[in-house]
């Protein structure tokens, strides 16, 4: 049986920083198709077909090598940060290269119990694309609100002056722009049978709104 090579990426905006466990090869990407068909080109220079790639939990800039990874069979799982420091305790230095080994050492201890990410559909996706953005939004007009409410009751703004009437336009595109969203989360739950099914069966729990319901089938890939 072939022994199980695993990669470590440091994902970030512009490149991808590669440790392979257990030979200790480094290299360095970028993170665009050109740096995919590199890293594609290297995993068969590896000659070996039992390989994992274990990267953390990075948002947007991992989105496109998950998407690539995936529509070419290669698998991956994505790890908290947190928990891959935590498991191998201090270390001392960080860079790129670093962070790379650390999170293949992580993967290559675990190389007997780590399973590949299931692979989401485009409507679990899109769905967590538009919660976060939505949180995002959500988040920026509370900083709004909050720091309106402050200037005003601090004497550092009266209640229409410039700056008010200004903060207080934006508060309410930023409203109208997550009424927005949340009718586009709403629409797509509603054209797939399958998260319809079950964000009716969480809206009908006790306390779970339309949000709450959308949270937990996005980020639970609809159970």
């Amino acid at each position: 049986m072939q022994e199980k090579l695993t990669l470590g990426i440091d994902v970030s905006k512009q490149t991808l920083d590669v440790y392979v466990k257990p030979c200790n090869v480094h290299f360095k990407l970028s993170n665009d198709a050109v740096g995919f068909k590199n890293l594609k080109r290297e995993i068969k220079s590896l000659a070996s077909e039992n390989i994992l790639i274990v990267m953390e939990h990075t948002g947007y800039y991992s989105l496109r090598l998950e998407k690539f990874l995936t529509l070419n069979g290669v698998s991956f799982c994505k790890i908290p940060a947190l928990e891959i420091k935590r498991s191998l305790g201090v270390i001392r230095g960080k860079n790129d290269r670093i962070d790379a080994r650390r999170i293949a050492e992580y993967g290559w201890l675990r190389r007997e119990t780590l399973a590949a990410d299931a692979v989401s559909d485009d409507d679990i996706g899109q769905l967590r694309s538009l919660l976060n953005f939505r949180s995002k939004l959500v988040a920026d007009r509370s900083g709004y609100m909050t720091r309106l409410k402050e200037m005003i009751a601090t004497g550092a703004a009266t209640p229409h002056d410039l700056q008010s009437n200004c903060q207080r336009q934006i508060i309410t595109v930023l409203t109208q722009s997550i009424r927005k969203v949340e009718a586009e989360i709403q629409a797509l739950i509603k054209s797939n049978l399958s998260l319809q099914r079950n964000y009716q069966l969480l809206k009908s729990i006790k306390g779970v709104g339309m949000i709450v319901a959308a949270y937990m089938i996005g980020f639970t890939e609809n159970f």
